[in-house]
C-alpha cells in the first residue's frame, strides 16, 4: 500500500540519487563517495521517521478506543517519570548550587468520564482528569517503585470511585515500564486493589504521554512561584507543600513515599517474555489464565501466553503522615492491612 504522497518522497529521492552518479555532476571521486554515504544515510533517517509517525498514529488508535469505550467502571491511567526536580532555595551561594542531588517525583492521570457518581469534581469537557503525584527524596526508577506507585493509585481510586472496577493502562516504552518483572504481576496487582487491570498499552517513543507532560508542567510553574514567595525546596517534603500551597491546583494530589526495595519478591525476576526488552510487543491484555501480546494494536489475534504470572505478596510504600506497610496473604487469603489513600 502506498499514498501519492510517499511515491512524490521516492520519486524525489531517486532523483537525488540518479543525479549523485550522473556524470554531468562535476564531482571529484571523493566528493561522490561522500554525497553517496550522505545520501544512504538520509534515506534511512527518512525512512526511519516514516516508520516512527505510522507507529505512533496507529498505536493511538489504542487511546482513542479506550476513550470511546469509557464507562463509569472504567478509568485510564497514564503513567510518566518526571524530569528529576533539582532542589530550589529562594536564596543560595553559587557554591549551593552546585552538585545538587535531583528527586524523583511520578505521575499519574487518571481518566474517567464527566459526571462519574462517585466524583464531586466537575470536568470542562467529556472527561474528568485526576492527578496523582508520587514525590520520593531517593528512588531507584525501576519496575518495583513503578508496580508499587501504581497499586497505591489503584487503591486510591478505588477508595474515591467504588463503583470502578477496571483499569486501563498506558505510558511510553521506559525500561521501567516496559519489562517483563512489572507486566507479570499485574494480575496479582488487580487482586489486591479491586480494580482489574485489563489492558496495558505502550506507545511509541516520543508520542502518547503529551497529557502527563500538560500536567507537569503547571506543578513545576506552581513550585517556581512558591521558591519566589521565600520558600525552599529541599526534601520532598518541600515538594509536597509547595504544591498544596494556595492557589492550589485543582485534580491533583501530592503524597511524599519511600518504597522499601527489600520487599520486593525475588522470583518475580526469573518471569520472561521473550523479546519484550526489544520492544516488539507494545500492547497487552491480561485475563485470569495469563496474557495476551501483540506487536502492534489490533493486528492480528495476537500470541497468547498462559500461566504467567508472579505473585508479588508484599508490596511496601510508606507514605508521609504516619502511613505503616502494607503486607499482603497469597492469592486465597483476604488483605490483612489498609493504607490511607493518596
Amino acid at each position: 500500500l502506498s499514498c501519492s504522497d510517499c511515491q512524490k518522497i521516492k520519486n524525489v529521492l531517486k532523483d537525488i540519487e540518479d543525479k549523485i552518479e550522473s556524470s554531468e555532476v562535476n564531482l571529484s571521486e571523493e566528493k561522490r563517495e561522500s554525497a553517496k554515504w550522505d545520501f544512504e544515510h538520509a534515506v534511512s533517517n527518512i525512512e526511519a521517521w516514516k516508520s516512527h509517525l505510522l507507529r505512533a498514529f496507529h498505536q493511538d488508535q489504542a487511546r482513542q478506543d479506550a476513550l470511546s469505550h469509557l464507562d463509569e467502571k472504567t478509568v485510564i491511567i497514564i503513567n510518566e517519570w518526571a524530569m528529576k526536580l533539582l532542589p530550589m532555595k529562594f536564596r543560595e551561594t553559587q557554591s549551593q548550587w552546585f552538585a545538587k542531588r535531583g528527586m524523583s517525583w511520578h505521575f499519574s492521570a487518571v481518566i474517567h468520564q464527566s459526571g462519574h457518581p462517585d466524583c464531586q469534581a466537575e470536568g470542562n469537557g467529556e472527561y474528568t482528569i485526576h492527578t496523582y503525584v508520587a514525590v520520593l527524596d531517593n528512588c531507584k526508577q525501576d519496575w518495583f517503585s513503578v508496580s508499587c506507585i501504581i497499586e497505591e493509585v489503584l487503591v486510591t481510586v478505588k477508595e474515591t470511585h467504588p463503583s470502578v472496577s477496571s483499569a486501563i493502562l498506558r505510558s511510553d516504552n521506559a525500561g521501567c515500564y516496559h519489562n517483563s518483572s512489572l507486566l507479570s504481576t499485574i494480575n496479582s496487582t488487580s487482586k489486591r486493589t479491586g480494580i482489574e487491570v485489563i489492558r496495558y498499552d505502550f506507545s511509541d517513543p516520543q508520542a502518547g504521554k503529551d497529557l502527563c507532560d500538560r500536567k507537569i508542567a503547571p506543578c513545576k510553574q506552581r513550585l517556581r512561584n512558591y521558591v519566589a514567595e521565600n520558600n525552599d525546596i529541599e526534601t520532598a517534603e518541600d515538594v509536597k507543600k509547595g504544591l498544596e500551597a494556595p492557589p492550589i491546583i485543582v485534580g491533583t494530589r501530592v503524597a511524599v513515599c519511600k518504597i522499601d526495595t527489600s520487599k520486593m519478591s525475588a522470583a518475580v525476576g526469573n518471569n520472561k517474555i521473550p523479546s519484550v526488552t526489544r520492544y516488539m510487543y507494545n500492547n497487552f491484555s491480561f485475563a485470569k489464565d495469563g496474557m495476551r501480546v501483540w506487536q502492534a494494536y489490533s493486528v492480528g489475534e495476537g500470541m497468547k501466553i498462559k500461566n504467567f504470572e508472579c505473585q508479588q505478596c508484599f508490596s511496601w510504600i510508606g507514605k508521609s503522615g504516619g502511613m505503616e506497610p502494607r503486607s499482603y496473604k497469597c492469592k486465597a487469603e483476604e488483605m490483612q492491612s489498609q493504607l490511607q489513600s493518596l
